[in-house]
């Protein structure tokens, strides 16, 4: 039975005993629960929180009476996993699906932040679905925030399922994509004579995938099936050149994107084990991914983890995406970055990367500024060469 609350104090039996909470990930994470865990942190002793690219402040990361865990830190808790204060649980994104698919990781508490309930008695997850179905299966005590902020999407559950409720209005966060610039318009515009008409396309995440996600609309009768989009989408399904609807499992941006967002049919929400599943990917014909790199070497290997030795970002779902693209006919994996970063303008082409997240192997074109290194049948010191040939021609990778 369906309780409602004002307080987590009210359903503390929930909590104690070293129980373990997953939040709804990113802008659908509710900063209210997170909240109300650290007012009453005495009555829960072992608390365990699992988040993940949480859209906002952390609250509970201000006791450390609570444990806290992600596969995905983004903005907001990549200090504190830097600090220590975070376990990184590095797997990827179908990684994480199949730890709850499988009863490696188990929830005690789920927290949902959903619309309100439709004449059907269904609530919406909005922007967010991830690991929900996962989770749910193992009949976790689910408190539902119902929030008339969070837009109505395809992916629904029974409104009955919620074990609690609080009531609480606010706007999602917003999370604007960074704005482009020439270079990275250059490299999308380098990744766009790499695509053609009719395939299926993954991108990630980041200021350069951004851009060539706007370039899109010049390719016509292409699918979009990804993990992550934001307000750079809107004008791709504007440009009708999509043969079906786009498929994400999450979504972030502005305010104006989350009202387009609501009732939309032209974005179907699935979770995790559909959209990064490998061998479902490997059967989508001509599956392109376009993801960053922060680094790359000369054989090919990808960082897009770590800087030095501060952690950045975490392997999300790209292994998966590139593992799916190896299997799909006519797929390709794609590496974006820019030639140089930092003030300092270091090369991010490098003899070795000092964090290794994806295999050189698994790696088929490799795009820069400077043009598009295509490693296709190429040996090892050719695609050496053909690596150096889009690195920074001022650098000194370029001429060793």
């Amino acid at each position: 039975m369906m309780t409602k609350i004002n307080h987590l104090s009210e359903i503390a039996a929930q909590f104690c005993g070293g129980k373990h909470v997953v939040f709804h990930a990113s802008v659908s994470e509710s900063a209210i629960v997170g909240r109300q865990l650290i007012d009453r942190c005495d009555l829960w002793p072992g608390l365990s929180v699992e988040t993940f690219m949480p859209g906002s402040p952390c609250p509970y990361l201000e006791d450390d009476r609570i444990s806290v865990a992600t596969v995905m830190p983004g903005g907001h808790l990549r200090q504190a996993v830097n600090d220590g204060m975070v376990t990184v649980l590095r797997e990827s994104l179908f990684q994480q699906a199949q730890a709850y698919a499988t009863n490696r990781r188990r929830a005690d508490v789920l927290v949902l932040q959903v619309s309100p309930a439709n004449e059907d008695g269904m609530v919406s997850l909005g922007p967010s679905v991830g690991i929900v179905p996962q989770v749910l299966a193992q009949q976790p005590f689910v408190v539902g925030v119902i929030n008339r902020h969070v837009p109505q999407s395809n992916f629904t559950i029974p409104a009955a399922r919620l074990d609690a409720i609080i009531e609480f209005d606010r706007p999602l966060p917003e999370v604007i994509p960074s704005a482009s610039d020439t270079i990275d318009q250059q490299i999308a515009d380098n990744v766009l004579t790499c695509l053609s008409n009719g395939i299926t396309i993954e991108v990630g995440m980041g200021g350069t995938p951004d851009a060539v996600m706007r370039a899109l609309p010049r390719l016509d009768d292409i699918h979009i099936h990804t993990g992550l989009i934001n307000d750079a989408i809107m004008d791709v399904v504007s440009s009708g050149g999509l043969r079906a609807p786009v498929t994400t499992t999450m979504a972030v941006g502005s305010t104006g994107f989350y009202n387009w967002l609501d009732g939309n049919t032209d974005i179907d929400f699935q979770p995790i084990s559909e959209t990064h599943d490998p061998d479902k990917l490997g059967q989508l014909p001509r599956f392109h991914t376009i993801n960053a790199a922060l680094q790359l070497d000369l054989a090919g290997n990808v960082n897009a983890e770590r800087i030095g030795d501060r952690i950045i970002s975490c392997p999300g779902g790209l292994p998966d995406f590139a593992a799916g693209a190896r299997r799909s006919a006519g797929g390709c994996n794609i590496i974006v970055l820019r030639s140089t970063a930092g003030r300092d303008g270091k090369s991010t082409i490098v003899p070795t990367v000092n964090f290794q997240t994806l295999d050189g192997s698994l790696v088929d074109i490799i795009v820069t500024e400077h043009g598009i290194a295509d490693l296709r049948g190429l040996n090892a010191s050719r695609r050496a060469a053909a690596i150096r040939s889009v690195a920074h021609p001022h650098s000194e990778i370029a001429y060793t």
